[in-house]
């Protein structure tokens, strides 16, 4: 789960350049491993691939973040990761290739621009940072099982409200008021999320 009481920014301070922060680097890593694993994935690798290519893109940053050589105000970290991250995903298409493994469209026949792989991060963290919030809001107590439930049907499958009320055994209007309450607090909770990516 994402650590919501440090941005992103706080991690890169407590990270530092020499001194070594278990707990900001593990936050770090997993904050954005799965979102680098997505877009090796989107860009034609195979899981291994970019789970690979995810944690050397994680080393690269690391190394080179304690050598001083990430500025701010040159860019946003998004756009260093990116760079670092397309290296990785590159090499791994091209060691693909001397060994003759047949693969799918990947980056190398795309070559995407960098304003098409910073869109691709923003739909990926979106998605990563919205799976995180509903699972948070599944293990909150206080919210029964069925309101959840009845959010899942009307508000993410797009199931009416009575047909959602008629399979869970409610009212339309409690099916109503789930959506409402859930709808509420979810957006509380991606909110949340958002906030920790602050400084990428």
């Amino acid at each position: 789960m994402i650590d919501l009481t440090r941005t992103t920014t706080a991690l890169l301070e407590g990270l530092g350049r020499s001194v070594d922060d278990g707990t900001a680097w593990a936050t770090l890593d997993a904050r954005y491993q799965p979102l680098l694993i997505n877009l090796g994935r989107r860009y034609g690798l195979t899981n291994a691939e970019a789970a690979d290519a995810a944690q050397d893109t994680m080393l690269d940053f690391l190394k080179a973040y304690r050598e001083g050589r990430y500025d701010p105000g040159k860019g946003r970290l998004r756009s260093w990761m990116i760079g670092i991250h397309r290296r990785r995903m590159i090499d791994i298409v091209r060691d693909r290739s001397k060994r003759n493994v047949v693969g799918g469209a990947t980056i190398a026949d795309q070559e995407p621009g960098d304003a098409e792989l910073e869109h691709a991060w923003d739909e990926e963290r979106a998605q990563i940072v919205l799976e995180d919030a509903m699972r948070a809001l599944r293990e909150e107590s206080g919210t029964a099982d069925r309101t959840i439930r009845a959010f899942e049907l009307v508000g993410l499958r797009g199931l009416t409200a009575s047909a959602a009320a008629e399979q869970l055994g409610m009212s339309v209007s409690d099916v109503y008021v789930a959506k409402s309450r859930c709808l509420k607090r979810l957006r509380v909770l991606v909110e949340e999320r958002e906030h920790a990516f602050e400084g990428d």
